[in-house]
């Protein structure tokens, strides 16, 4: 058995026994019965299984995700890229690491052991409000989309590469709506935007993943435009995925038609439209400034436009410095092709004045016949007289003589490539 513990958790004391931890004929895997026992299975995803279970160190609840998919290689390797992340995180508002537990008889067989909090997924409870026809108001939206920026700062800010959560969604996110303690969970898909080397994953999940994670990329910025599609989801109760796209940028969600029949507010409306653009440069550039955005926005509406429109001002810049750059890099090329071809009508003057000239012809035939003559010297100096090179040398010379004299002999006066 394999295991990777947090240092922070390492455990100080025996295993102990605890009493009707196994419930549903639930049998914990051999590799896990010293230190932990399951109770019930609370979740599945594509590639995991999530059991509830109690650790008989600590004797506290806890959660051991389970890989599904253990004969898969790119799976193993994504969860074991979550486990060592984990292992390095701590940040509040993402639960603890306790464990990383591999079988001894099946490598692909692993488990991930972290803090247990019984609370509901966003996605839980706006599946209950929309049973009663509402959704989340826009100070609680506002309220637990900030948390979470929070904890993207902390995650992006904090750790050398940033970390990339590339999935975030109402049913990764823990909320209390008692405590109003937000928790984000299932790193699953954990990216590490300084190993583009190894190969392009793509993963997410449809309707909340940036465009550019099709295409098997991620930045920073595709972990806000999957929280500005958690926040139209909230605002609206429909997911981005059943929502239509603008026809002439199909990465494009037409979200305000649905933000407008919530009455939801224009600088909200303006504030998502930003995060879900389809386009990198449109979106906040770091966590700070998504902050600060979100800090305006709701502190004073008319604050946030300003920043809005300095932002657009230095996007507007970017793109003309970037047209300027294409224009000068297109001028310059252009310059260069002319020069090139001013340099060979310079050339072909040359050759076609030696060409119309008798002895200039001759003196070129000599010169060339001399430099042929020092080649071949040198390439059997270089073989030291081998007899292959030599052969080589007496075999092509002739052939080089004969091109020559019927380039300057009279003959060609007749060929139809010669300069008059």
């Amino acid at each position: 058995m394999t295991t990777l513990t947090h240092p922070q958790n390492t455990p100080s004391y025996k295993p102990q026994p605890y009493p009707n931890a196994q419930t549903d004929e639930m049998l914990t895997p051999e590799c896990l019965k010293d230190k932990y026992q399951f109770i019930k299975p609370i979740g599945e995803g594509a590639n995991a299984k999530t059991y509830l279970a109690v650790s008989t160190i600590e004797h506290q609840q806890v959660i051991v995700k389970a890989l599904k998919n253990v004969d898969q290689f790119k799976s193993i390797e994504l969860f074991k890229r979550e486990a060592a992340t984990l292992s390095h995180v701590n940040v509040e508002g993402v639960p603890k690491f306790y464990d990383f537990i591999t079988s001894e008889d099946n490598l692909g067989e692993c488990y991930i052991v972290q803090e247990y909090f019984n609370f509901p997924t966003l996605q839980d409870l706006i599946n209950k409000k929309k049973k009663n026809n509402k959704t989340f108001s826009e100070s609680e939206t506002l309220n637990i989309i900030t948390k979470i920026a929070n904890i993207l700062d902390e995650l992006q800010s904090n750790y050398t590469p940033p970390i990339i959560h590339r999935d975030i969604k109402p049913s990764n996110i823990l909320y209390d709506p008692k405590t109003q303690k937000v928790m984000l969970i299932d790193f699953g898909a954990v990216a590490n935007p300084a190993k583009k080397s190894q190969g392009s994953t793509v993963a997410g999940t449809l309707g909340f993943m940036a465009p550019e994670q099709l295409m098997g990329e991620c930045t920073i910025q595709s972990d806000y435009y999957a929280l500005g599609a958690t926040a139209l989801y909230m605002l609206t109760g429909i997911s981005p995925v059943d929502m239509n796209n603008d026809p002439d940028n199909p990465f494009q969600l037409l979200a305000t038609p649905h933000l407008m029949e919530k009455e939801i507010s224009t600088p909200v409306q303006t504030f998502i439209n930003e995060l879900i653009n389809p386009d990198l440069a449109s979106r906040p550039q770091n966590s700070k400034e998504l902050l600060k955005l979100m800090d305006k926005l709701q502190t004073s509406p008319s604050d946030f436009y300003k920043f809005y429109k300095i932002r657009q001002q230095r996007k507007l810049k970017i793109e003309i410095f970037n047209q300027e750059q294409l224009a000068e890099s297109r001028e310059t090329r252009h310059r260069k092709a002319d020069e090139n071809l001013l340099m060979n009508k310079f050339l072909i003057k040359i050759i076609a004045f030696f060409l119309r000239n008798d002895f200039l012809k001759f003196l070129g035939f000599i010169i060339l016949l001399i430099l042929c003559i020092l080649c071949a010297g040198i390439v059997i100096t270089i073989a030291s007289f081998g007899i292959f090179s030599i052969i080589i040398a007496l075999v092509t010379l002739p052939f080089v003589y004969l091109h020559f004299h019927y380039w300057y002999t009279e003959s060609y006066n007749e060929h139809p490539y010669r300069y008059k």
